[in-house]
């Protein structure tokens, strides 16, 4: 017969709390608190190793709270300890939120403190459909490390052109409600920013004088650069007044987010070539669905793991 033992692990930058609960949900081990590196990590695993093997037990489930990246080499570490042969293991982190949830259904008014969150894990870990998910092996970790970092670069991109629309707003409303080109960070229109007083010295521009900017920043792009002069022109004539000290505030404030912009692009270049370097021809199946470019396949591919975590088809789908 299997006699299963929880192990619930609370997870800080500097601390690991773990608490060993019995299949009656009695203490087996209480309150064990080591530092979260190599040493303390190895310490707890020889303890629930012993405590275990102490009270008869041939099955450990251990969860770890995945709180941020702190929970990850302690959970690497335990996944390849040497762990007694008569003693099955499974390791895994497990979702803050669904945690916090979970504790605060035993006891909404109770004050949170590490040792009841690790004890609150392990209690967690005795409901059956509470799954655990193992650490990813190489080179799927590395390649969501990859993914992941990208897709947060792309999020902060995202967000500083929204903050750098308002800006443009505030100094010009019209040039972003009707603007005059379709991308207003393409390199003529971030040259218009970056070269002049914007937006006075523009509207001041003898129009020819504006045509020929366009015409050379945009490498001969557009086919009517006298018209397109002339709605840059229009779109900037009904600005609000703003007072000196301000509108060369936002200047400055526009000019750096501009760079930023730049720097972060630059950055998603790196990012792109070294994540299709690192997955090469792994997401060649992926990349075959309409639809999916080599940097969401690979990112799909690093949160999916090897296919062998799945029993079926329709797990993946899942």
């Amino acid at each position: 017969m299997s006699h299963t033992a929880y192990a619930g692990v609370d997870v800080s930058q500097a601390d690991l709390v773990v608490t060993l609960l019995d299949a009656q949900g009695q203490p087996l081990l209480s309150h064990l608190k080591r530092p979260n590196h190599i040493a303390g990590a190895r310490e707890i695993a020889d303890r629930l190793a012993q405590e275990a093997q102490a009270h008869g037990c041939t099955r450990l489930r251990l969860g770890l709270e995945a709180t941020h990246v702190y929970w990850l080499p302690a959970a690497l570490l335990w996944h390849d300890f040497t762990w007694p042969q008569d003693l099955e293991v499974e390791i895994g982190g497990l979702n803050p939120h669904a945690i916090k949830a979970f504790r605060d259904s035993l006891d909404a008014d109770r004050e949170k403190t590490d040792d009841l969150d690790a004890e609150a894990i392990a209690l967690h870990l005795m409901v059956p459909c509470h799954r655990l998910s193992p650490p990813l092996p190489d080179p799927y970790l590395a390649w969501q490390r990859l993914t992941r970092t990208r897709f947060t670069l792309a999020r902060q991109l995202g967000a500083e052109k929204t903050r750098a629309l308002g800006w443009l707003w505030l100094l010009a409303s019209d040039y972003t409600t009707h603007p005059p080109f379709s991308d207003l960070f393409g390199t003529a229109a971030q040259d218009l920013l970056l070269h002049f007083d914007f937006p006075e010295a523009v509207t001041n521009l003898a129009p020819q004088e504006l045509s020929t900017f366009l015409q050379q920043h945009s490498r001969n792009h557009f086919p009517d650069p006298d018209g397109k002069a002339a709605q840059v022109q229009a779109a900037l004539h009904t600005a609000y007044p703003l007072s000196p000290e301000f509108r060369q505030a936002l200047r400055f404030v526009l000019r750096h987010t501009l760079q930023h912009l730049a720097s972060l692009e630059n950055l998603l270049q790196h990012f792109d070539q070294r994540i299709a370097q690192a997955v090469g021809d792994a997401d060649r199946p992926l990349r075959s669905i309409p639809g999916l470019g080599p940097v969401l396949a690979a990112g799909l591919l690093a949160e999916l793991g090897p296919p062998d975590r799945f029993p079926t088809e329709a797990a993946v789908a899942r």
